[in-house]
């Protein structure tokens, strides 16, 4: 028994005269798994519960993905892999399976209420050969819900186990079929046709497999009567119709693509299917075949050139004074699901309490603010931004704007839009008062009172209730001070 497969169990079964392997390695994170610095940050072992983890008491781990490896010395084939996590209540970590550096399969620990309970994870048709190194991957982090210290605990990535359970697997006797996962996909340009017009068909074949080459594929296609079968040197027609198009072998992760015309020869709806096969078994058949449906007619279907804007319009503010600028934000959509939009443009037209200042993409003409927009394709937005100042008081100022394309359009009601400010006259409040105290006394230091000397225009009014009203009363007191001396004067030249 080789050093980390702690359950190896084969089975044999004969069906007719070929075998029938299966096989379960199952290995211990802490023991079996040597390398355990192979990721971003490093794992430890946490023997108290049989597991790897993450040192979240390091910042600087926290949020990254530690990896530990082996390498795989059992028999190749298509193995389910399972991941045994625990569920810590401070966090929902991620666990991910890798092949020879490619992750292959992830999933993410469900919440947990409390800590250590097992969960698994498992990865099914994974293509492995023998010599792969296999990693099992997790990740630090936290809900915010565990008050820790300063902030919050970390859950720490912990697993303990990694199962491989073999779904098809090669060993001897030699010339044992190798497993692949080929894929298929049919297309046309043309979902409606005309009698007599030809049909374009694309077919793509893909291999799926990391590890498997696909020998010998095979498509079949099967055209419906009333699409009269081509002449073709990929495929070979049958008596009941029916093309086989043999392919050349597709390496791993490849593909190859070829096509099949047609011509229409009566009208309805035709259903045209291929079915893809290869030497090698396919444990995922799900994808082995496609199909796509033509309608022919008798006239050519008309042709939609329509599409449909959309125009909304906002302003940064809704309320301003004169003299202030405002910026308005229009969105175009084109809300057509096929269609594209060419020259798209907006027009705007301003109220005379409002002047144009400024875009990027849009010219003040007489009349209006034109915008020239670039093609819009399906669902696709632009967006246009202006600025604009006040220039009168006005209660209702209201801005109207409509947009168009060089397309037809059914739906016209929401081409337009509209928005509404106001505009106030400048309020006393926002004039800073003048003070009729010379400047060099504001800024000296020959003064009792340093924080008022320092302090700013807006600051004096505050306190002292108004530039020119501060300053009558500093006249009057200073009037009423020298009057006082002159009587003083008086009174003792009176005596004497």
């Amino acid at each position: 028994m080789k050093l980390g497969v702690k359950l190896f169990t084969i089975a044999i079964a004969l069906t007719g005269l070929t075998p029938l392997w299966a096989a379960t390695f199952t290995y211990e994170a802490v023991n079996d798994f040597t390398d355990i610095d192979a990721g971003e940050v490093p794992y430890y072992r946490h023997n108290g519960v049989n597991a790897l983890a993450i040192n979240a008491g390091v910042e600087a781990f926290r949020g990254k993905f530690a990896r530990a490896t082996l390498t795989f010395e059992g028999s190749p084939g298509v193995y389910n892999v399972t991941i045994t996590a625990l569920g810590e209540i401070d966090g929902d970590g991620e666990f991910r399976f890798l092949v020879d550096g490619a992750v292959v399969g992830s999933a993410v620990n469900a919440p947990a209420d409390k800590d250590y309970g097992e969960q698994q994870h498992t990865f099914e048709n994974i293509s492995i050969p023998t010599g792969a190194l296999l990693g099992v991957e997790s990740i630090a982090v936290s809900n915010d819900t565990i008050p820790e210290g300063d902030g919050y605990a970390f859950a720490r990535g912990r697993w303990t186990t990694l199962t491989l359970e073999a779904v098809a697997i090669n060993i001897d006797p030699p010339g044992q079929i190798e497993p692949v996962d080929l894929n298929v996909t049919l297309n046309t340009t043309s979902s409606a046709v005309t009698l007599g017009d030809e049909v374009v068909y694309t077919v793509v074949v893909e291999n799926l497999s990391e590890h498997f080459v696909a020998t010998n594929p095979l498509v079949q296609v099967t055209l419906p009567t009333g699409l009269e079968k081509p002449a073709s040197t990929a495929c070979t027609e049958t008596d009941a119709g029916t093309l086989f198009c043999a392919l050349s072998e597709i390496a791993t992760n490849g593909s190859t693509t070829f096509t099949v015309t047609a011509t229409a020869t009566t009208v309805g709806e035709k259903l045209v299917s291929v079915v893809i096969s290869a030497d090698q078994e396919d444990n995922v058949a799900n994808n082995n075949s496609s199909s796509i449906t033509t309608l022919v007619e008798n006239e050519a279907p008309a042709v939609d050139s329509t599409v449909d804007l959309q125009l909304t319009i906002s302003a940064d503010k809704e309320q301003l004074e004169v003299g202030d600028t405002l910026t308005y934000t229009l969105d175009v959509t084109n809300l057509h699901k096929t269609n594209i939009a060419t020259s798209p443009g907006v027009g705007i037209s301003l109220p005379d309490s409002l002047q144009f200042v400024a875009s990027d993409i849009c010219t003040d003409t007489t009349e209006i603010v034109q915008c020239d927009l670039q093609e819009l394709p399906p669902s696709k937005s632009a967006t246009v931004q202006f600025t604009a100042t006040a220039i009168k008081v006005d209660s209702y100022s209201q801005l109207f704007a409509t947009t168009t394309s060089a397309q037809t359009e059914n739906i016209v009601t929401n081409n337009e839009a509209q928005i509404v400010t106001v505009i106030n006259t400048k309020t006393l409040q926002n004039i800073v008062p003048v003070t009729n105290q010379p400047a060099e006394t504001v800024n000296s230091t020959d003064t009792d009172n340093p924080a008022e000397t320092n302090s700013t225009p807006e600051t004096q009014t505050k306190s002292s209730g108004g530039g020119i009203l501060h300053s009558s009363i500093l006249i009057l007191l200073l009037l009423r001070l020298y009057m006082t001396g002159i009587r003083s004067q008086f009174n003792r030249q009176k005596k004497s």
